[in-house]
């Protein structure tokens, strides 16, 4: 198995981090998420329509892992993963609903509502849930439901309110959302449950590269800060005790990601192995974060100091698609089915 990738795949991978970079904003945007002049940047660029391309064979899965890698870095990941999982059940509708699909996605950021906190998207027809992606100013709100008998839809809520709960203190875009009034226009879906469970699988396992890239930014920050703070005449990052932590995170960094190509390989296919990954990406995330924050600690805690917005969207993004418990309970029964 190859896990390197080629020159095309990394001009792709390296363009794409160049845009992240420009998008970007202050972090302290918090829950109100990026301004909808970011969308309109990613969605220029084509990023808002990574799930179609991908359900065309035009990009390869292992490439937008390595995309989604440089996405973590920067805070973007809930909204490329709004954005692949929206684009990907837009691409199943009939051509009329994949053209207004696709033409709402490149105008106004998207939401899907569902409990983003479990690994498999419910499709009874939500009026609330945990949100992936941004909920500030003009958003369209999304719904997997049931449209008939092994028919599959999606729909989005026209003319009516959300009402949005913050999760208290954390999380830069994790909310509970709340619709009331409107009415809800389908989309139908040429999908069937396994179909939703496969692009919720490769939503995870995307999701899991943006934590990597939020846990290697945290790890790129804290070697920064050691190497200028001082003490006893000598930079921090010299004394041993460091200097093994963060060759820890490093390790735990590199297996994870290694993990991830793997699962990548065949393209989130295998469930058990993306399991894996993901479990070895939140244990290497919060040892990222830890790792960080302690090592930041003599400037004192402020939650306004740019390493712990990184540091709560590990918090937050760890939990997503459920626990490092449910995780390993998932993996045991890949085991005992001989699926891994």
């Amino acid at each position: 198995m190859n896990l390197e990738f080629d020159d095309d795949a990394t001009h792709v991978i390296d363009e794409a981090a160049r845009l992240f970079a420009s998008a970007s904003t202050t972090p302290g945007d918090g829950l109100e998420g990026k301004p909808l002049s970011t969308h309109e940047l990613l969605a220029g660029a084509g990023w808002a329509e990574l799930g179609a391309a991908l359900a065309a064979g035009q990009l390869e899965f292992a490439v937008a892992v390595g995309v989604f890698r440089e996405a973590g870095r920067y805070l973007l990941g809930e909204q490329l993963v709004t954005s692949f999982l929206l684009s990907t059940l837009g691409s199943h509708a009939d051509a009329p609903g994949r053209h207004e699909l696709s033409s709402r996605l490149a105008r106004i950021p998207g939401l899907i509502l569902g409990d983003g906190r479990r690994p498999t998207f419910d499709v009874a027809a939500a009026t609330e849930g945990f949100c992936f992606g941004s909920v500030a100013g003009r958003v369209d709100t999304y719904r997997l439901n049931k449209a008939g008998e092994g028919v599959l839809a999606l729909e989005v809520l026209e003319n009516g309110h959300i009402d949005v709960e913050p999760l208290a203190g954390l999380a830069l875009h994790a909310a509970v959302v709340t619709t009331t009034g409107g009415s809800w226009r389908p989309f139908l879906l040429d999908l069937d449950g396994e179909g939703v469970r496969q692009i919720a699988a490769r939503a995870e396992l995307l999701h899991s590269a943006t934590l990597l890239g939020c846990a290697e930014r945290l790890l790129h920050d804290a070697r920064d800060f050691t190497l200028g703070r001082t003490q006893f005449g000598v930079p921090i990052g010299s004394f041993q005790a460091v200097k093994h932590g963060l060759a820890d995170v490093h390790t735990a960094n590199t297996v994870a990601w290694n993990a991830i190509l793997c699962a990548a390989a065949d393209g989130a296919h295998d469930h058990g192995r993306a399991a894996i990954a993901r479990l070895l990406v939140i244990d290497a995330a919060l040892a990222a974060a830890r790792a960080a924050a302690q090592f930041h600690g003599g400037i004192a805690f402020t939650w306004e100091f740019p390493v712990h917005y990184h540091l709560k969207a590990v918090l937050d993004g760890t939990q997503r698609f459920g626990s490092a418990d449910e995780v390993g309970v998932r993996i045991a029964k890949a085991f005992m089915a001989a699926a891994c």
